[in-house]
Protein backbone atom coordinates (compact mmCIF):
# COMPACT_ATOMS: atom_id res chain seq x y z
CA UNK A 1 0.00 0.00 0.00
CA UNK A 2 0.86 3.67 -0.42
CA UNK A 3 0.23 6.96 0.83
CA UNK A 4 0.84 10.40 -0.39
CA UNK A 5 2.91 12.52 1.83
CA UNK A 6 3.62 16.04 0.88
CA UNK A 7 4.01 15.85 -3.05
CA UNK A 8 5.52 12.49 -2.68
CA UNK A 9 4.79 8.74 -2.38
CA UNK A 10 5.55 6.76 0.94
CA UNK A 11 5.81 2.80 0.43
CA UNK A 12 4.83 0.50 3.21
CA UNK A 13 4.88 -3.27 3.50
CA UNK A 14 1.14 -3.52 5.14
CA UNK A 15 -1.05 -1.62 7.07
CA UNK A 16 1.01 -2.11 10.80
CA UNK A 17 3.82 -0.70 9.05
CA UNK A 18 1.79 2.25 7.36
CA UNK A 19 0.29 3.08 11.03
CA UNK A 20 3.81 2.92 12.80
CA UNK A 21 5.42 5.34 10.31
CA UNK A 22 2.40 7.35 10.46
CA UNK A 23 2.68 7.33 14.05
CA UNK A 24 6.26 7.93 14.92
CA UNK A 25 6.57 10.72 12.18
CA UNK A 26 4.15 12.83 14.14
CA UNK A 27 1.12 12.71 11.01
CA UNK A 28 -1.02 10.05 12.52
CA UNK A 29 -1.29 11.25 16.38
CA UNK A 30 -1.28 14.88 14.82
CA UNK A 31 -4.67 14.22 13.17
CA UNK A 32 -6.21 12.14 15.83
CA UNK A 33 -5.34 13.92 18.69
CA UNK A 34 -4.59 17.70 17.79
CA UNK A 35 -0.81 17.38 18.88
CA UNK A 36 2.21 16.83 17.05
CA UNK A 37 5.08 14.45 17.69
CA UNK A 38 8.00 16.83 18.60
CA UNK A 39 10.34 14.62 19.93
CA UNK A 40 11.01 10.67 19.37
CA UNK A 41 13.93 9.11 21.10
CA UNK A 42 13.75 5.87 19.92
CA UNK A 43 16.35 3.17 20.95
CA UNK A 44 16.73 0.74 17.98
CA UNK A 45 18.10 4.04 16.14
CA UNK A 46 19.56 7.26 16.64
CA UNK A 47 22.23 6.45 19.05
CA UNK A 48 25.24 7.42 18.34
CA UNK A 49 28.41 8.02 21.00
CA UNK A 50 27.00 10.25 23.63
CA UNK A 51 23.99 11.67 21.32
CA UNK A 52 20.54 10.44 20.82
CA UNK A 53 19.34 11.50 17.61
CA UNK A 54 15.47 12.60 17.29
CA UNK A 55 13.68 11.05 14.84
CA UNK A 56 11.35 14.03 14.19
CA UNK A 57 11.81 17.11 11.97
CA UNK A 58 12.01 18.59 15.38
CA UNK A 59 15.61 18.21 16.28
CA UNK A 60 15.11 17.72 19.80
CA UNK A 61 18.35 16.03 19.86
CA UNK A 62 19.46 14.78 23.03
CA UNK A 63 22.63 14.13 25.16
CA UNK A 64 23.63 11.43 26.95
CA UNK A 65 25.18 11.78 30.21
CA UNK A 66 26.84 9.84 32.92
CA UNK A 67 26.34 6.06 33.17
CA UNK A 68 24.83 5.01 30.25
CA UNK A 69 25.48 2.32 27.56
CA UNK A 70 23.50 0.21 25.22
CA UNK A 71 22.24 -3.62 25.64
CA UNK A 72 19.93 -6.25 23.86
CA UNK A 73 16.15 -7.21 24.80
CA UNK A 74 13.87 -8.97 22.13
CA UNK A 75 16.64 -8.39 19.21
CA UNK A 76 16.33 -5.12 19.82
CA UNK A 77 18.95 -2.54 21.23
CA UNK A 78 18.02 -0.61 24.53
CA UNK A 79 19.09 2.59 26.61
CA UNK A 80 20.77 1.17 29.59
CA UNK A 81 21.21 3.83 32.33
CA UNK A 82 23.01 2.72 35.76
CA UNK A 83 20.85 3.86 38.62
CA UNK A 84 23.50 6.08 40.23
CA UNK A 85 25.01 8.88 37.13
CA UNK A 86 23.04 8.42 34.26
CA UNK A 87 20.55 10.18 32.41
CA UNK A 88 19.01 11.80 29.17
CA UNK A 89 18.72 15.40 28.81
CA UNK A 90 17.01 17.09 25.50
CA UNK A 91 19.78 19.69 25.09
CA UNK A 92 17.69 22.66 23.43
CA UNK A 93 14.69 22.47 25.95
CA UNK A 94 11.57 23.26 24.67
CA UNK A 95 10.60 26.55 25.81
CA UNK A 96 6.67 27.48 25.40
CA UNK A 97 6.02 24.72 23.14
CA UNK A 98 4.11 22.60 26.08
CA UNK A 99 2.14 25.22 27.85
CA UNK A 100 -0.41 24.77 26.29
CA UNK A 101 -0.10 20.79 27.17
CA UNK A 102 1.46 17.89 26.28
CA UNK A 103 1.98 14.05 26.37
CA UNK A 104 5.13 12.12 27.49
CA UNK A 105 5.42 8.47 26.97
CA UNK A 106 8.41 6.55 27.82
CA UNK A 107 9.19 2.42 27.63
CA UNK A 108 11.00 1.86 31.15
CA UNK A 109 11.87 -1.21 32.26
CA UNK A 110 13.65 -0.94 35.99
CA UNK A 111 16.09 -3.65 36.52
CA UNK A 112 15.04 -3.22 40.53
CA UNK A 113 12.52 -2.72 42.69
CA UNK A 114 14.11 1.11 44.30
CA UNK A 115 12.65 3.84 43.51
CA UNK A 116 13.59 5.82 40.03
CA UNK A 117 12.86 8.75 38.41
CA UNK A 118 12.07 9.19 34.78
CA UNK A 119 11.36 12.34 33.80
CA UNK A 120 12.24 15.63 36.12
CA UNK A 121 11.67 19.29 34.83
CA UNK A 122 13.97 21.94 35.30
CA UNK A 123 14.51 25.74 35.16
CA UNK A 124 17.43 25.65 33.14
CA UNK A 125 19.97 22.50 32.51
CA UNK A 126 20.13 20.44 35.54
CA UNK A 127 20.57 21.29 38.22
CA UNK A 128 19.80 25.08 37.46
CA UNK A 129 16.69 26.34 38.93
CA UNK A 130 13.06 25.17 39.91
CA UNK A 131 13.12 21.24 39.24
CA UNK A 132 10.40 18.78 40.47
CA UNK A 133 9.95 15.36 39.02
CA UNK A 134 7.36 14.43 36.99
CA UNK A 135 6.90 10.44 36.22
CA UNK A 136 8.54 7.92 38.68
CA UNK A 137 8.72 5.12 40.27
CA UNK A 138 7.70 5.13 43.88
CA UNK A 139 7.37 3.67 46.73
CA UNK A 140 6.43 0.42 44.54
CA UNK A 141 3.96 2.22 42.24
CA UNK A 142 4.18 4.20 39.23
CA UNK A 143 3.47 8.08 40.21
CA UNK A 144 2.53 10.80 37.96
CA UNK A 145 1.78 14.81 38.36
CA UNK A 146 2.97 18.78 37.54
CA UNK A 147 3.97 21.36 39.97
CA UNK A 148 2.21 22.81 42.26
CA UNK A 149 0.39 19.96 44.60
CA UNK A 150 -2.86 22.43 43.78
CA UNK A 151 -4.37 19.51 41.89
CA UNK A 152 -8.00 18.36 43.33
CA UNK A 153 -8.75 15.90 44.87
CA UNK A 154 -5.04 14.69 44.79
CA UNK A 155 -1.45 16.44 44.00
CA UNK A 156 -0.58 14.10 42.02
CA UNK A 157 -1.78 10.29 40.66
CA UNK A 158 -0.67 7.17 42.64
CA UNK A 159 -0.45 4.48 39.76
CA UNK A 160 -0.24 0.88 39.72
CA UNK A 161 2.33 -1.60 41.20
CA UNK A 162 5.67 -2.05 39.17
CA UNK A 163 8.24 -5.02 39.63
CA UNK A 164 11.78 -5.30 38.71
CA UNK A 165 12.05 -7.10 35.13
CA UNK A 166 9.51 -5.87 33.29
CA UNK A 167 8.56 -3.27 30.73
CA UNK A 168 6.30 -0.53 31.14
CA UNK A 169 5.12 1.57 28.74
CA UNK A 170 3.97 5.15 30.56
CA UNK A 171 2.17 7.57 29.56
CA UNK A 172 1.50 11.04 31.21
CA UNK A 173 -0.94 13.90 29.09
CA UNK A 174 -1.94 17.24 30.33
CA UNK A 175 -4.55 19.60 28.82
CA UNK A 176 -3.90 23.36 29.93
CA UNK A 177 -7.04 24.62 28.91
CA UNK A 178 -9.29 21.78 30.87
CA UNK A 179 -6.50 21.52 33.43
CA UNK A 180 -7.24 17.44 33.10
CA UNK A 181 -3.69 15.00 33.99
CA UNK A 182 -4.28 11.78 32.81
CA UNK A 183 -2.02 8.59 33.65
CA UNK A 184 -1.81 5.60 31.41
CA UNK A 185 0.11 2.26 32.07
CA UNK A 186 0.33 -0.42 29.00
CA UNK A 187 -1.81 1.02 27.44
CA UNK A 188 -4.56 1.30 29.80
CA UNK A 189 -5.82 4.30 31.58
CA UNK A 190 -5.44 4.48 35.53
CA UNK A 191 -6.54 7.70 36.83
CA UNK A 192 -7.24 11.45 36.16
CA UNK A 193 -6.80 14.78 38.25
CA UNK A 194 -7.58 18.20 37.42
CA UNK A 195 -5.89 21.73 38.02
CA UNK A 196 -3.06 24.04 36.75
CA UNK A 197 0.57 23.84 36.07
CA UNK A 198 2.19 26.65 37.29
CA UNK A 199 5.93 26.74 36.21
CA UNK A 200 6.35 29.15 33.69
CA UNK A 201 7.79 28.74 30.01
CA UNK A 202 11.13 27.69 29.53
CA UNK A 203 10.86 23.78 30.34
CA UNK A 204 13.89 21.70 30.42
CA UNK A 205 13.51 17.96 30.71
CA UNK A 206 15.33 15.09 31.94
CA UNK A 207 14.49 11.38 31.93
CA UNK A 208 16.92 9.06 35.00
CA UNK A 209 17.77 12.12 36.56
CA UNK A 210 16.09 12.77 39.89
CA UNK A 211 14.96 16.12 40.77
CA UNK A 212 17.05 18.00 44.02
CA UNK A 213 13.75 18.40 46.01
CA UNK A 214 12.79 14.85 46.22
CA UNK A 215 9.38 15.80 47.82
CA UNK A 216 7.34 15.64 44.90
CA UNK A 217 4.74 13.12 43.53
CA UNK A 218 5.00 10.91 46.62
CA UNK A 219 8.76 11.57 47.27
CA UNK A 220 10.96 10.73 44.29
CA UNK A 221 14.20 9.60 44.71
CA UNK A 222 16.93 8.23 43.16
CA UNK A 223 18.61 7.87 39.45
CA UNK A 224 16.49 5.38 36.74
CA UNK A 225 18.25 2.26 36.81
CA UNK A 226 17.27 0.04 33.81
CA UNK A 227 16.50 0.17 30.07
CA UNK A 228 14.91 2.86 28.40
CA UNK A 229 13.15 1.36 24.80
CA UNK A 230 11.22 4.67 23.43
CA UNK A 231 10.55 8.46 24.88
CA UNK A 232 8.19 10.71 23.10
CA UNK A 233 7.00 13.79 23.54
CA UNK A 234 3.72 15.31 22.26
CA UNK A 235 3.18 19.39 22.34
CA UNK A 236 -0.87 18.31 23.46
CA UNK A 237 -2.30 15.69 25.36
CA UNK A 238 -3.29 12.71 22.74
CA UNK A 239 -6.14 10.84 23.01
CA UNK A 240 -6.60 7.55 25.13
CA UNK A 241 -7.17 5.95 21.69
CA UNK A 242 -4.08 7.15 20.32
CA UNK A 243 -2.27 5.43 23.94
CA UNK A 244 -3.70 2.34 23.08
CA UNK A 245 -3.21 2.49 19.56
CA UNK A 246 0.63 3.44 20.39
CA UNK A 247 0.98 0.45 22.86
CA UNK A 248 -0.22 -1.92 20.31
CA UNK A 249 2.29 -0.53 18.25
CA UNK A 250 5.01 -1.44 19.84
CA UNK A 251 4.33 -3.87 22.60
CA UNK A 252 5.55 -6.84 20.59
CA UNK A 253 9.02 -5.24 20.67
CA UNK A 254 9.20 -5.86 23.95
CA UNK A 255 7.64 -9.17 24.30
CA UNK A 256 4.52 -8.52 25.55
Amino acid sequence: MSEKLSGYTQTFADGTAAKTWLEANGYWTSYVSGATLIMNLDSTVGIAGATWNDQTAFNNDASLIGGYGTSTYNGNQVLTLDGSSGYVFPDNGFGTDLNTGFTFEIWAYPTTSIDGTLIAEWQGAPPTGWNDAQIAFVSGTINAGVYPNAFSPDPYITGPGFSANNWYDIVMTYDATSGDLKLYVNGAFISTTNGTKANPGGTFLSLGRPDIASSYIGGAINYFQGYIGLWKIWNGAISGASVLGNYNSYKSRYGL
